[in-house]
């Protein structure tokens, strides 16, 4: 079985009244229910932490200590947590293990539990949701990443809600215990929300721009200690806020995101089934930045999504940012190898995988796509590089319309790895 580590955690309701934490003896920062020391920490980070205590605090103007709201114990029957929320109003989110959402009402009392189900299960019962796309893995389901959870407050009735990265929404009604369906009549209004917060969350992210990149370079020499925890948890969300971006139509947030494409994280280093000499380095938060600015009808500048690195983690230097890369990929051959082709037009904007069973024999691509627009439209170059042979081969290039712009096909392949 796979380890899992559950932390200390800490979050804010947007105005700072209210504070929500959990905090396990096993991490040795308190004791027990019952005031013992957990027996199995030895000042160090084992895995499997449990017996979360939960508090709300409230902050009261003028008081120099925050008001014990509620204190909660992690009972028998439900998982550790990942992920705490809490509303200016004190409506607080557990996001457990399970996986399961726990929510608990300003006076502390459990409300709603939510099991989350993936694509793969059955029925679904009362109290359950079905995500339509979910990682099984070792360690449990996952179905969170890139999502956009928030608070929304019509008249008298408080929701949480759930935004996966797909589109999908769970709707929570606080007030009133129960699921909503996602065809409500606020749904307009909901996507009004998920605009403004989107937006607002991007532009103070880009006044903070050169603290982010300092943040995110390997090459930093800024102690991490300097950087405010804050600026870490509104990072986790900023993928989420260009998804929205380009979900929504955001134009007003098209400056933000031409500043964003420039930014710097690699995230992840895998073998090149093409380049069979190099290392794969793929971009953290550039791929999607670059997709959404498509979505606004704005051909990026062309900063590399990906990067190759030699036996060494030297990285191969490979053109960017090319005005004539159209020109150029009008000029690419079958016969060319992957160094030629990098040389010609820069990395790929997006690289894939995939099989085909022909006369019983499974063969293997590496599918390459670089997108361009001309007179208004778009256009997708695939290569379509045969890996059953050595080397690797073009086995077909070939031009066509975007087929991006009817489906969210092109932000799953670059979100779901």
């Amino acid at each position: 079985m796979t380890q899992v580590f559950f932390s200390d955690l800490e979050t804010h309701s947007p105005s700072g009244r209210f504070t929500l934490t959990a905090r396990s003896p096993h991490n040795g920062a308190i004791l027990r229910r019952g005031g013992r020391k957990a027996s199995w920490w030895w000042g160090r980070r084992t895995a499997f932490q449990n017996e979360f205590r939960f508090q709300l605090l409230e902050h009261i103007r003028g008081s120099a200590e925050p008001r014990l709201v509620w204190e909660r114990w992690q009972k028998w029957n439900e998982s550790s947590p990942h992920q705490l929320f809490v509303s200016d109003t004190g409506w607080s989110i557990l996001r457990t293990h399970g996986p399961q959402l726990i929510a608990v009402s300003p006076s502390g009392r459990d409300v709603l539990r939510v099991d989350i189900l993936g694509p793969r299960e059955g029925k679904v019962g009362r109290n359950a949701w079905q995500a339509d796309h979910a990682t099984y893995t070792t360690a449990g389901l996952f179905w969170s990443k890139h999502a956009w959870p928030y608070f929304f407050r019509d008249a008298e009735t408080d929701f949480f809600i759930w935004r996966t990265h797909r589109g999908q929404r769970l709707v929570l009604d606080l007030t009133h215990a129960a699921i909503l369906p996602e065809a409500d009549v606020r749904a307009r209004e909901w996507d009004a929300a998920e605009q403004r917060d989107a937006s607002a969350l991007l532009a103070m992210l880009t006044e903070q721009l050169q603290e982010v990149q300092a943040l995110l370079s390997k090459s930093s020499t800024a102690p991490q200690k300097e950087v405010p925890s804050e600026l870490r948890k509104h990072l986790d969300r900023v993928v989420g806020a260009v998804v929205l971006v380009g979900a929504h139509r955001i134009h007003a947030c098209l400056p933000l995101l031409q500043q964003w494409e420039s930014v710097e994280d690699w995230s992840s280093v895998s073998r090149s089934s093409v380049f069979h000499e190099a290392s794969l380095e793929e971009q953290a938060f550039r791929p999607i930045v670059q997709q959404s600015l498509r979505r606004l009808g704005v051909q990026p500048r062309g900063f590399a999504a990906y990067s190759f690195l030699d036996a060494k983690h030297e990285r191969y230097a490979i053109p960017e940012c090319l005005p004539d890369r159209r020109e150029r990929a009008a000029t690419l051959e079958k016969t060319m190898s992957a160094w030629e082709v990098l040389q010609r037009v820069g990395a790929p904007d997006l690289i894939h995988h995939g099989t085909e069973i022909s006369d019983d024999v499974e063969r293997a691509f590496e599918h390459w796509e670089y997108d361009f627009q001309a007179d208004g439209q778009w256009t997708t170059l695939q290569l379509r590089w045969e890996l059953n042979s050595r080397p690797p081969f073009i086995a077909e290039l070939q031009e066509r319309p975007a087929s991006w712009l009817q489906s969210n096909a092109r932000e799953r392949a670059l979100l779901e790895r």
